[in-house]
């Protein structure tokens, strides 16, 4: 009789129990982490991560005077974080990382450990890297550092990359050159001036921006220290070893028609010539910010980009 009645109980429970599949297995948490990391020198990186780490990571790098509150039109895309882990993290200088103040610590191979620890402590291996406009200049430093099988790909948003000490020039409108000089001017009015007008460049003339977002752009800019911006603005980039590796990585480069920084049509002539392994998109009607301007097109051809190299 015993026996009756705990069959007839583990009868009952298997019947009533839900079968284990694929969909009630408990995923890894989506939520967002925010970590401060501590790089080889010390240094503290603020950093975020969102989605499966178990999906290929790429790693978003902010351009100068910005942070990773930037990338928020990518790290709230659920399709894009159905497939991709995401990172950011401010360079050192920005946002609530450190922000040393002499200039040996922005040289090329700081930026390659500051990635690296922000990596390390999530546990990822070989991301992609997507560097928008001067943060397209960490794979660089990466690929100097640790030779190019340290990461899958390269993403460049607003900018371009090629072997040339004066890379900036070549790529860089004169428009914007002339607003940056205002950047190291210790004369307040002068600099918000410039700060003013370099957020104004930041997307095509006809994007209506939220004044929300031009103002995290301007206090992002007001709050780094003038010391660590110059070094942020100046520092000098290895070029010749990403530039080596432009056959076995690939790269996705995507760029604005009416960007008022990056000259578009030099960027594609420029690595066309240097023979880079290189995918191209021009997006009309964009200007520097495309992963903000056309998150849905730029999510997209990130995500078929590492969907394909990974």
């Amino acid at each position: 009789m015993k026996r009756f009645i705990v069959t007839a109980l583990l009868t009952f429970a298997l019947l009533t129990t839900p079968a284990v599949t694929a969909a009630t297995v408990a995923s890894p948490s989506s939520s967002l982490q925010r970590k401060f990391i501590t790089s080889e020198d010390g240094t503290k990186i603020y950093a975020e991560a969102i989605g499966d780490s178990r999906n290929p990571a790429v790693v978003f790098v902010h351009g100068l005077g910005c942070s990773v509150v930037h990338f928020k039109k990518q790290f709230e895309d659920a399709r894009l974080r159905s497939s991709v882990y995401l990172i950011a993290y401010d360079m050192r200088g920005h946002g609530r990382s450190d922000g040393p103040l002499d200039a040996e610590a922005y040289e090329s191979v700081r930026y390659a450990q500051d990635l690296k620890a922000v990596i390390d402590n999530f546990g990822v291996v070989r991301p992609f890297v997507a560097g928008w406009s001067l943060g397209a200049l960490v794979p660089s430093d990466v690929v100097a550092a640790y030779g190019p099988s340290f990461i899958s790909g390269v993403v460049i948003l607003g900018f371009g990359l090629g072997p040339d000490a004066n890379l900036m020039e070549i790529v860089t409108t004169p428009a914007i050159r002339n607003t940056m000089g205002g950047f190291f001017s210790t004369d307040l009015v002068v600099y918000r001036q410039s700060s003013l007008d370099f957020s104004k460049g930041l997307y095509a003339p006809n994007f209506q921006v939220a004044l929300e977002e031009q103002q995290r752009f301007v206090g992002g800019m007001l709050m780094m220290h003038h010391e660590a911006f110059a070094n942020s603005a100046n520092r000098l980039p290895i070029l010749e070893p990403i530039t080596a590796a432009r056959k076995t990585l690939p790269f996705l480069v995507i760029v604005g028609a009416q960007d008022a920084a990056i000259n578009s049509t030099a960027v594609r002539s420029y690595m066309t010539g240097n023979g880079f392994n290189m995918e191209f998109h021009e997006l009309s009607g964009v200007g520097h910010s495309a992963f903000y301007e056309a998150p849905e097109k730029t999510n997209r051809l990130i995500g078929q980009f590492v969907s394909k190299y990974a």
